[in-house]
C-alpha cells in the first residue's frame, strides 16, 4: 500500500484542495496558512528528563508534594509532546494543500528531529535518586498515571543498592507517536528514502518497546479506564497503522489495540448517556479526538467502523448536550496548574465535523458550526501546557476541520421540546432554556467519585444566560493554593465549619473510581430528573461527601423557565454547625439586604435568600490568584447561629442586568416546603417533598 492512505490517497487530493473553493473551506484553510505562516520560527527543544523521586514523594497524609523543579521539567517533556501530536501533522498538512516549500521545511523539522533523537531522550526520565525499596506502592502508582513507569531494576555500580529504571510508557511517547505517525504518512511521497528510514526506525522501536511493555502490564495503563489509557492506546494502535504494511510487528499492535478499544474501553468507558466518566472536557478530547482518528484510520486499513459503535455514536449527543450557551462543555474548569480548559470546547470541532459528514448527522453540524463560536479553524483549541515557564499559545486542529468538514450537511439543533438532559453515569444535570447563544443554562452535578482530576464539589452548580457565565467556579495557582481553587470553597456548594467535602479514598484513587463509576456506594447521586418544555426538577444526594460532619445534604433545584430557578439545601450535622452556601461569580457583585446582585456586561443575576431568614450574605477575599491578588469574590450564605439542619432556599432570577425578580412565598408544612411564585397574573405552585426528595409543580 502506497502512502498516503490512513485518511486519505494521493488521488484525493485534487478534491481535498477543490474544498477551499467553497466557503466553509476556504475560511478554514486561509486561517490554517495564517496559523501555519505565524509558527514557522517554531522551534523543537531537547526537552529536560524528569526526576521520578522530586515530583512523587507523599507526605504522611497523601498529599503530593509536587517541588518546582519536578514541575518544570513535566511541563517541558509534556508542552514538547503536545507540540510534536500537533505541529508536524498541521504542517505536512498544509504544504499538501498549499504548496509553500516553507511548510514542507517546517513539517520535516518536526517529525525528523525526535525521530533521531536517543532512546534516552524518548524515555523522558532521569536515573532515580532512591532506591526501589524507598518507593511506596502510591508512589509508584502516581508515577504510573502521568506515564512514568518503573520498568526494570539494576545494581547500583558501587554500592549494595538496587536502583528502579523508569521509562516513559505513555502520553509524552503516544502523544509524539500520534503526530509523527499522521505527518509520516502524509509525507511519506516528499521525504528522502533516508528520511523515510529514519521515522520508520522511531516509529518501529518506539512502538515495538510500548508493546512489549503492554504485554508484560507496565504500559498503557491497561487497568485503566481513564483518559491516559484512551490517547496511548489510540497512539500506539495509529502508529502501527501508519506501518502496517512496513513494520512486523505493527499489525500485532494494531490487533492489541483494536481489542482494547471493543473488548474493555468503548464498553467500560463511556457512560450510558456518552460521557466521559473524567470531569474535565481538557482530557475528554485526548480521549474522544484520539480514538476517532484511529477508528477512521483502522476502517480505511481494515474495514471495521469502530466510530459507528454504539458506544461512540452517543459521544455526539452528549458534546450538543453538555455545550454550554457560552461556547463551554458543562464544567469545564478543570485545571491542574499547566492545564487550562479555556477553549476546549472548540477542539471537538474535528470529531463533531466527522460524525456530521460521516453519518449525515445534523445535530453534529450544529456543534461544529455553533452560532456562540468564532468561525470554523479559528486559532481557538486547547492550550499547549505551559506554567510560569512557557507563553500560553493554543492547539490549531484546523487540518483536521477541514479534512473532515462537509458544508452541504445541514445543521440543525437537537429537539426543541425539551432541551435539558440528564448524564446518568456521571450524575450531571443539565437544565436549559433552549439551544441558543442567550438562553439560560444550568449544570449541576451529584454522581460518584471520578478519579485524580475530580474536584470534591458535589451538589455544585454553575448558571448562564444572555451569554453571560453568571454563577461559575473561581480559579487560581493550583499548586498554590489547591484546596480552594481547586475542590470545594471555589464552587458553588456547601462548606461545614469552614471545611469542604472530603476525599472518598477506599486503597487508591483509582480503585475507588473504578468501585463507584457505574457502580454503587458513590459520594453523590441524582434522586430525581424531570424535563418538559416549562418545567424541569433535579434533586442531588451527596450525604456521604463531608466524612462525619454531614447526615443529609440533598439539594433541589426547580426551574420555572424562562428566567426562575429555585435551589433548596436540605442540611443536617451530628452536632451545631455553621454552613456556608457558596455561590461565586467574577462579575460585579453587590449586596443589597437578602438580594445579591451579579453584573456582567450582557446580563445580570439577582439572588435572593428566602430561607433561613435569619441568613445574611458574606463577602469575603479569596487566597491569591496566579497574579497574587487576593479578590473579593468569596460570597457566602451564613446563617446567624450554628444548627444541626439547615433548610436554604434561594431564588436565582435571570435578567438583563438589573432586573428585579418577582415576588415569591415560602410556607413549611411537615417535610414539605410549598413555594409560589407569581409570574404575571399567573401563580405558579411548586412543592418540595423532604421526604420522597421530589419536585412537582
Amino acid at each position: 500500500m502506497q502512502h498516503p492512505y490512513l485518511f486519505f490517497t494521493s488521488s484525493a487530493l485534487s478534491a481535498l484542495r477543490a474544498k477551499a473553493d467553497r466557503p466553509l473551506g476556504g475560511e478554514i484553510l486561509r486561517t490554517l496558512a495564517r496559523v501555519a505562516d505565524e509558527r514557522l520560527g517554531w522551534e523543537v527543544y531537547e526537552p529536560e528528563l524528569v526526576r521520578p523521586w522530586a515530583g512523587y514523594r507523599h507526605h504522611a497524609e497523601t498529599k503530593l508534594n509536587y517541588d518546582e523543579e519536578y514541575a518544570r521539567s513535566y511541563v517541558s517533556q509534556y508542552r514538547l509532546s503536545m507540540l510534536i501530536r500537533n505541529l508536524p501533522e498541521m504542517y505536512a498538512f498544509a504544504y499538501l494543500m498549499l504548496g509553500q516549500p516553507a511548510h514542507l521545511e517546517a513539517a520535516k523539522r518536526w517529525l525528523l528531529t525526535p525521530a533521531r533523537w536517543d532512546k534516552r531522550t524518548w524515555g523522558a526520565y532521569a536515573d532515580s535518586e532512591a532506591t526501589i525499596d524507598q518507593y511506596t506502592a502510591l508512589e509508584l502508582r502516581s508515577l504510573e498515571l502521568s506515564g512514568g513507569t518503573c520498568v526494570g531494576i539494576r545494581p547500583h555500580p558501587t554500592e549494595e543498592r538496587k536502583m528502579p529504571v523508569f521509562e516513559d510508557t505513555g502520553i509524552f511517547t503516544t502523544f509524539k507517536l500520534r503526530g509523527m505517525a499522521t505527518a509520516y504518512d502524509w509525507l511519506y511521497p516528499h521525504l528522502t528514502p533516508e528520511e523515510r528510514a529514519d521515522v520508520a526506525a522511531c516509529l518501529g522501536y518506539q512502538g515495538d518497546r510500548l508493546y512489549h511493555h503492554a504485554l508484560n502490564g507496565n504500559a498503557l495503563l491497561l487497568g485503566s479506564i481513564l483518559n491516559h489509557t484512551w490517547l496511548d492506546t489510540a497512539g500506539l494502535g495509529l502508529a502501527g497503522l501508519a506501518l502496517y504494511y512496513e513494520h512486523p510487528t505493527a499489525r500485532e499492535w494494531v490487533q492489541f489495540c483494536r481489542d482494547r478499544f471493543v473488548d474493555r474501553l468503548l464498553p467500560r468507558t463511556i457512560g450510558e448517556d456518552g460521557e466521559f466518566p473524567e470531569p474535565c472536557p481538557y482530557v475528554w478530547e485526548y480521549s474522544y479526538m484520539s480514538a476517532a482518528m484511529f477508528f477512521e484510520a483502522l476502517r480505511r486499513v481494515t474495514g471495521e467502523d469502530l466510530l459507528a459503535h454504539p458506544a461512540f455514536l452517543k459521544v455526539k449527543g452528549m458534546l450538543n448536550r453538555a455545550l454550554t450557551p457560552t461556547g463551554g462543555l458543562a464544567f469545564d474548569d478543570d485545571m491542574m496548574g499547566f492545564d487550562r480548559a479555556e477553549g476546549v470546547a472548540y477542539s471537538f470541532r474535528p470529531l463533531m465535523f466527522l460524525f456530521a459528514s460521516r453519518f449525515r448527522d445534523a445535530e453534529a453540524q450544529r456543534y461544529a458550526l455553533y452560532a456562540g463560536f468564532d468561525p470554523p479553524g479559528a486559532e481557538r483549541g486547547k492550550f499547549y501546557p505551559g506554567g510560569r515557564w512557557h507563553p500560553e499559545r493554543r492547539e490549531h486542529n484546523g487540518h483536521w476541520e477541514y479534512l473532515w468538514s462537509d458544508d452541504t450537511v445541514a445543521p440543525s439543533d437537537p429537539p426543541a421540546e425539551s432541551p435539558s438532559a440528564l448524564l446518568r453515569s456521571t450524575g450531571v444535570a443539565l437544565l436549559r432554556s433552549g439551544w441558543s447563544p442567550t438562553d439560560a443554562y444550568l449544570a449541576f452535578r451529584s454522581g460518584p467519585y471520578l478519579g485524580h482530576h475530580d474536584r470534591f464539589d458535589q451538589n455544585k452548580i454553575v448558571l448562564q444566560a444572555g451569554g453571560e457565565k453568571l454563577l461559575e467556579h473561581l480559579y487560581g495557582a493550583n499548586y498554590l493554593h489547591f484546596d480552594y481553587f481547586k475542590n470545594t470553597p471555589g464552587s458553588n456548594t456547601i462548606l461545614v465549619d469552614g471545611q469542604g467535602q472530603e476525599r472518598p479514598i477506599e486503597g487508591d484513587q483509582h480503585t475507588t473510581f473504578m468501585r463507584q463509576y457505574k457502580g454503587e456506594g458513590a459520594n453523590g447521586r441524582i434522586v430525581h430528573f424531570q424535563a418538559g418544555p416549562d418545567f424541569d426538577a433535579v434533586v442531588g444526594d451527596a450525604s456521604h461527601a463531608y466524612g462525619d460532619r454531614l447526615t443529609r445534604f440533598r439539594r433541589y433545584v426547580a426551574y420555572l423557565k424562562p428566567d426562575v430557578f429555585l435551589v433548596l439545601d436540605d442540611l443536617e450535622a451530628p452536632d451545631p454547625a455553621t454552613f456556608d452556601w457558596l455561590a461565586h461569580s467574577y462579575g460585579e457583585i453587590t449586596i443589597a439586604g437578602r438580594d445579591v446582585h451579579i453584573r456582567k456586561p450582557k446580563a445580570g443575576l439577582l439572588m435572593r435568600a428566602l430561607w433561613p431568614t435569619d441568613a445574611s450574605w458574606h463577602l469575603e477575599r479569596t487566597p491569591p490568584d496566579s497574579n497574587g491578588e487576593r479578590l473579593f469574590k468569596h460570597l457566602a450564605l451564613r446563617p446567624a447561629e450554628k444548627a444541626r439542619s439547615v433548610p436554604f432556599l434561594v431564588a436565582l432570577f435571570v435578567s438583563p442586568l438589573d432586573g428585579a425578580g418577582v415576588p415569591v412565598e415560602v410556607e413549611e408544612n411537615g417535610e414539605r416546603m410549598l413555594v409560589s411564585v407569581q409570574r404575571g397574573e399567573e401563580t405558579v405552585a411548586l412543592e418540595f417533598d423532604l421526604a420522597q426528595r421530589t419536585v412537582e409543580r
